[in-house]
C-alpha cells in the first residue's frame, strides 16, 4: 500500500527538478520575440539600463548590458500570470556562438523558423557596436542556428538589411511564402545608404526557405521612383486581414543617405496619416488618411503593434518620446472605418506605459507584452497577458499545468490507505520525507508569489487615459514631400508638405517597379 506514495515522491520531485530550470527573464527591453507553431514564445538578446530612461534619444547607444539570451515560453497550455513570469527555459546551447545584440528586426518565416537582422552588438563606444554575424536564422525543429550568406559575394550589396548592419529596423510577416523588413540605420556615421533600399520584401525561393531572394521596393507609382528622402527608424507595421501591410510611427533620421549625424534630424511620423503596402496589388504603396486625424495619436517609437485575429483591428500598445514614456499608451486602429479610438480596460491599467517591450498574439485572444521600460524609466522582467477580446488584464486566475500537478499530488496522497502494513509503513516514511519537501517548496513557493504579487494586483486605470479626456495630441512632423524637385528636404517640421505618396492603388495601373536594380538578391 505504499506504492502511491512512491509516486508521490518521483512526481514530486519531477515538479522541483522543473521548477529549479524554471526562471524568469532578466530585466530587459530592445530584445525580439516570436510565437513559433510548436506554441513557444522565442525571445531572443536585448538589452538592460541599470538608472532611470526616460528619454528616447537615451536608448540609441550607451546601455548598460545587452544580451545573448535565448530562452522560451511554452504557451501550448493556458498559462497563469506567475507561470507566464516564472517559467521561461533556456534553450539548449548549440556549437554556433550567439552574440549579444538589442534593437533588431526578428521575424517568423515559418512554423518552425525565425530570423533575426541586424541591431547593435556589446561594444561599448558608440558607432563601434560591430557584428560578425549581421543576420542570422533560427531552426527550432534542429535547435540549429546559421548565418544567412549572400549566394554571390561578389554581387553589389544595396543596404538589403542582410548584409548592412543597421539596428531598428522591424519586421512584418506577410505570409507563409514572404516578409518584409524595414528601415534601420547604421550605428556609425560612416555607411552611406543608398536611396530607396529602406523596404526589403524576402520571398521563399527554395523547399522551407532554404533559399531566398530579396528585393528592395520603393515607394513609387506608374513607373515613376520618388525619391527617398530618409530611412524609416523604429516603425512598427502590422498584417491586416485584407493583406495590407500598415506602417506605425518611428523616426525619419533625415540624414541617414549622407555621413552627417542623423541623430541631430530626427523627425517623428505622424498618425494622422499612415503608409501602406499592398503586397498583391503589385507591391504599391500608399498614404491614408485616418477618418478622425484629429483624434490620431501622439508620436512615438519604441511601441508595438498587432493585428487583432479575425477583425479589422490593429492595437498599438506604448512607446516614448523625449518627453517620456507615452501616456496615451494603447490605441485601436479600425482598418474598415478609418477610426482611432483609446482603449479602455476593464480591471485597471495592468501593464501600464512601457516601451523597448515585445507583444506577441497567442491564439485569438491572448497578448503578451513581454519586458521593456516602464512609466518610471525601470527596465522590467516581467509578463503580462491582455485578454484582446474583453479588454482585461489576467491577474492569475487561469489555469496552469503545474498547479495542476500539486493538487493531483494532493488528492492521490489523501487517498492512501490507513493499514499498517510493512509497505504501508515504508510508505509512511517515504511520505514523511516528501511532505517535509513538499512544506519547504510550498514555502520557497510562497516567497516567489510574493515577490510576483505586484504582477497580479491591478492598480486604476491612470488619470486621463479614458476617452472621455485624452490628453490632446501632440504636434506631429508631417511625411517627407514627395516633389522630385526638392532635395534635399527640407526638416519634416518645417517643409509644408502634403503627404501623397500616390493615387490609391484601386484606380489606376500598378507599379512593376522592384528596384533600381531589377534583379533581387539571392541568399
Amino acid at each position: 500500500m505504499g506504492q502511491p506514495n512512491h509516486f508521490l515522491f518521483v512526481g514530486f520531485l519531477l515538479f522541483l527538478s522543473q521548477c529549479v530550470r524554471s526562471d524568469s527573464l532578466p530585466s530587459v527591453y530592445k530584445h525580439g520575440c516570436v510565437l513559433l507553431g510548436n506554441q513557444r514564445i522565442y525571445c531572443h538578446g536585448g538589452a538592460s539600463r541599470s538608472s532611470p530612461t526616460t528619454k528616447a534619444s537615451d536608448t540609441y547607444f550607451n546601455d548598460d548590458v545587452l544580451y545573448n539570451q535565448h530562452v522560451y515560453l511554452d504557451v501550448s497550455k493556458p498559462l497563469n500570470l506567475s507561470s507566464a513570469n516564472n517559467q521561461w527555459q533556456p534553450v539548449a546551447t548549440t556549437s554556433f556562438t550567439l552574440e549579444p545584440r538589442a534593437d533588431f528586426a526578428i521575424v517568423s518565416h515559418n512554423a518552425t523558423s525565425f530570423i533575426v537582422s541586424g541591431g547593435i552588438g556589446a561594444k561599448t563606444t558608440p558607432g563601434d557596436q560591430s557584428l560578425a554575424h549581421i543576420s542570422i536564422r533560427y531552426n527550432a525543429e534542429l535547435n540549429l542556428w546559421s548565418d544567412i550568406k549572400s549566394q554571390n559575394a561578389s554581387a553589389p550589396k544595396f543596404n538589403f538589411t542582410f548584409d548592412t548592419q543597421l539596428f531598428g529596423g522591424r519586421a512584418i510577416k506577410i505570409s507563409d511564402q514572404e516578409y518584409m523588413i524595414n528601415g534601420g540605420i547604421p550605428p556609425n556615421n560612416n555607411t552611406v545608404l543608398f536611396p530607396n533600399t529602406s523596404y526589403v520584401d524576402v520571398e521563399a525561393t527554395g523547399p522551407n526557405w532554404s533559399s531566398m531572394q530579396a528585393w528592395t521596393i520603393p515607394i513609387s507609382r506608374g513607373g515613376q521612383v520618388f525619391p527617398e528622402r530618409s530611412r524609416s527608424f523604429r516603425v512598427a507595421s502590422a498584417l491586416s486581414r485584407n493583406g495590407v501591410v500598415y506602417f506605425f510611427g518611428g523616426l525619419l533620421p533625415l540624414n541617414a543617405t549622407d555621413n552627417y549625424n542623423y541623430k541631430d534630424n530626427m523627425g517623428y511620423y505622424g498618425f494622422d496619416s499612415l503608409l501602406t503596402f499592398y503586397p498583391l496589388k503589385n507591391q504599391t504603396f500608399d498614404a491614408i488618411k485616418p477618418s478622425n486625424p484629429d483624434f490620431a495619436p501622439a508620436e512615438r517609437q519604441l511601441h508595438t503593434v498587432n493585428a487583432v485575429p479575425n477583425t479589422d483591428l490593429i492595437l498599438m500598445y506604448g512607446g516614448v518620446t523625449d518627453k517620456g514614456a507615452s501616456p496615451d499608451f494603447c490605441w485601436s486602429y479600425e482598418t474598415t472605418s478609418g477610426l482611432w479610438r483609446t482603449v479602455n480596460f476593464t480591471n485597471g491599467d495592468g501593464a501600464g506605459p512601457r516601451f523597448g517591450h515585445q507583444t506577441v498574439m497567442v491564439g485569438n485572444d491572448s497578448l503578451y507584452i513581454i519586458g521593456g521600460i516602464d512609466g518610471s524609466g525601470v527596465t522590467q522582467k516581467d509578463v503580462h497577458i491582455l485578454n484582446i477580446t474583453s479588454m482585461t488584464w489576467l491577474n492569475g486566475s487561469a489555469t496552469n499545468t503545474y498547479d495542476q500537478t500539486i493538487d493531483a499530488a494532493s488528492s492521490s496522497a489523501s487517498s492512501s490507505s490507513s493499514s499498517l502494513s510493512g509497505g504501508a509503513i515504508a510508505g509512511i516514511v517515504i511520505g514523511t520525507v516528501a511532505a517535509v519537501a513538499l512544506l519547504i517548496a510550498a514555502a520557497v513557493i510562497i516567497r516567489i508569489q510574493r515577490k510576483k504579487k505586484s504582477l497580479l494586483d491591478s492598480g486604476p486605470a491612470p488619470e486621463g487615459f479614458t476617452s472621455s479626456s485624452v490628453p490632446p495630441m501632440m504636434s506631429s512632423a508631417k511625411e517627407y514631400n514627395m516633389d522630385p524637385n526638392s532635395y534635399p528636404p527640407a526638416s519634416p517640421t518645417s517643409d509644408g508638405s502634403t503627404t501623397v505618396y500616390s493615387p490609391k492603388p484601386f484606380d489606376g495601373s500598378f507599379d512593376p517597379i522592384h528596384s533600381s536594380n531589377p534583379k533581387p538578391h539571392m541568399y
